[in-house]
């Protein structure tokens, strides 16, 4: 996804990918060497047990979704077991904790397919996750921060998205330059 940089590593004994920011999917294949993949974030691993998933690193909390099959996590510094998370299921957790499995949203993979699905979202993290797909600068005032939104928003022009809020909430666009935009109260 948009904002993401990972490592790769393939040894003779493991695969591995680190990620750094961002968002990634990943969809394992079978090894003829039978090394298992892994995937590794601040905050702990996620072992992939022939599968797809979606895994997402934010500040201190990685988030872990699965479309196939099942992953294994383990946080960075718990011992004990790790936890299973089956498709359809996920999972967040942080280096000291790992909450418990959930139902998965169905569409934690719709960015894949350049499509942003959310449901009651407040309009200051609408506002932050659509930044990620624009160049330059997205702003949301505070007085209009915790309006909610849900909808399916196609990728592909943000700025038609944002000439769409203001015609479904009571807020205006204002552009400063193509790459400066804020969304204000009217």
């Amino acid at each position: 996804n948009t904002a993401t940089a990972v490592d790769i590593r393939y040894s003779a004994h493991l695969r591995e990918v680190r990620l750094l920011q961002g968002e990634i999917q990943i969809e394992t294949a079978r090894d003829a060497s039978a090394r298992p993949f892994v995937v590794h974030t601040a905050e702990g691993s996620i072992r992939a047990l022939g599968t797809r998933f979606v895994v997402r690193h934010d500040t201190e909390q990685t988030l872990v979704s699965v479309q196939e099959h099942a992953v294994e996590v383990r946080s960075a510094v718990l011992s004990g077991p790790a936890v299973r998370v089956d498709a359809g299921q996920q999972v967040s957790f942080r280096r000291d904790a790992v909450d418990a499995v959930q139902r998965a949203s169905a569409q934690s993979d719709a960015w894949t397919r350049d499509m942003l699905v959310v449901n009651d979202w407040r309009l200051e993290d609408f506002v932050r996750e659509l930044q990620r797909y624009r160049p330059g600068h997205l702003g949301c005032d505070p007085a209009v921060a915790a309006l909610r939104i849900s909808g399916a928003f196609h990728l592909t022009s943000t700025d038609t998205i944002l000439d769409n809020l203001t015609s479904t909430l009571p807020v205006r666009i204002r552009r400063f330059s193509r790459y400066w935009a804020s969304v204000e109260p009217v």
